[in-house]
């Protein structure tokens, strides 16, 4: 069948899409028009619109008021109309063909424009065009690349979106804001989030930020702004573990912004200070009556009390290990230090297979793919870590460390941390 058809002087074909394109501009083809909330009017032709969407056949053939009705009231605004009506005519729309954009201020993507393309998914879903609405969330992909922290943006036009909206697409934009570099986010990248897409953030347990991190998204959505939102922001303060932060950041930073009282951070301090007075009291309680330090298990078997690790890679890993509670029926041993300017404790520990050094995650301690891992070496159904052999998750953590042991003078210990004792 051809493809072309005749103009009024029958010397001119004109092919099927001009014709079809055509229905986008010459109102004497259209039968119908489609107001947006915005009061645009967008041109259309409800047999074309019914041919490619039962949600259109259904309101614009059926018995539904809008059938008989010249002008119909559509719950999108009138470009995202433009915009459905265009695919359905030509299989593209102008919306998808943009490039980088970025807001005046160069930092991120236009915040409207983020909008306009998640009101696009969400269109195309509502009236069952998904070819449209995957296209319209594989566009993200050049939002993600150019500016993973738009992705703040994109999640919030999602939240107040309708139901329509493609589940996948807020689901990657959660994804992006718990990855996105915490340096790379500016006021620009969270201002437009509303309290509570803010308060799912920062509750979020997956977030790969350090506390104070957290602390900086909320002061950043806190800046520039009226009082009500400084209430907010001081409200919202309680999702973050403010006891995380090194206390000279605290007296600073967190002090200057304001959104703290001094009773929060007096309570603060006071936890720091009784959680490193226990460190100290399990460290000095372990450091009286020990053999020196040993490569090798003594005859009686037991557990050490202390592990030095030495020669790591990570210099915040080396250092001594004491014996502090049992993972899984087999003792572990804590370090707490400084790393990345955040107080943490280290793990040295058993999952079943092998022996770890890790920070672990607070919701689901050795949990593979969870934890922070930095070394690991096979477990050979020995009670205590393999002195050598131990393998870098990293090849910034190269090289792995070697161990030392120190035990008590008299250990009875079987190894098992099932009688803990430290």
């Amino acid at each position: 069948m051809a493809d072309t058809i005749m103009n009024s002087n029958n010397d001119t074909e004109i092919s099927r899409d001009q014709m079809l394109s055509g229905f986008l501009n010459d109102e004497a083809l259209n039968d119908v028009k489609l107001k947006g909330t915005d009061g645009v009017v967008v041109m259309a032709n409800r047999f074309l619109l019914s041919a490619r969407s039962q949600v259109f056949r259904g309101m614009l053939l059926g018995k539904f008021q809008e059938a008989s009705s010249p002008v119909v009231d559509i719950g999108f605004q009138g470009g995202i109309l433009r915009a459905i009506v265009e695919y359905i005519l030509t299989d593209s729309a102008q919306m998808l063909d943009c490039k980088k954009r970025k807001s005046r201020e160069g930092n991120s993507f236009d915040f409207p424009f983020v909008q306009s393309l998640v009101s696009l998914a969400e269109a195309a879903s509502y009236f069952e065009l998904f070819d449209l609405a995957k296209l319209a969330v594989k566009k993200f992909d050049v939002v993600w690349t150019e500016s993973p922290c738009s992705s703040f943006a994109v999640l919030q036009a999602c939240k107040t979106a309708g139901p329509s909206i493609p589940e996948s697409l807020v689901e990657k934009a959660m994804e992006i804001v718990r990855s996105s570099p915490a340096e790379s986010i500016t006021k620009e990248h969270v201002h437009c989030l509303s309290s509570e897409v803010l308060e799912e953030i920062l509750s979020d347990k997956k977030m790969e930020v350090t506390e104070y991190q957290l602390f900086q998204i909320l002061n950043l959505w806190s800046q520039d702004s009226g009082d009500e939102r400084k209430l907010a922001a001081a409200e919202l303060s309680k999702h973050v573990c403010l006891a995380e932060i090194d206390p000279e950041t605290l007296s600073t930073a967190v002090t200057a912004s304001g959104l703290v009282t001094s009773e929060q951070l007096l309570e603060t301090y006071k936890q720091q200070a009784l959680e490193m007075s226990k460190m100290f009291r399990t460290a000095s309680l372990n450091c009286f009556r020990h053999k020196p330090w040993v490569t090798e298990r003594p005859p009686n078997g037991g557990a050490p009390t202390e592990i030095n690790v030495e020669g790591a890679g990570c210099e915040a890993v080396n250092g001594v290990f004491v014996r502090n509670g049992s993972f899984k029926g087999q003792w572990k041993y804590c370090k707490q230090v400084l790393y990345d300017g955040n107080p943490c404790v280290f793990w040295l520990f058993s999952d079943d297979s092998h022996w770890v050094i890790a920070i672990p995650d607070k919701a689901k301690p050795g949990t593979v793919g969870e934890d922070k891992d930095f070394y690991s070496i096979v477990r050979q159904n020995e009670e205590i870590p393999p002195v050598s052999g131990w393998s870098s998750m990293s090849e910034e953590y190269k090289p792995g460390p070697k161990l030392k042991y120190r035990f008590r003078a008299t250990s009875s210990s079987t190894g098992s941390g099932s009688n803990s004792s430290s």
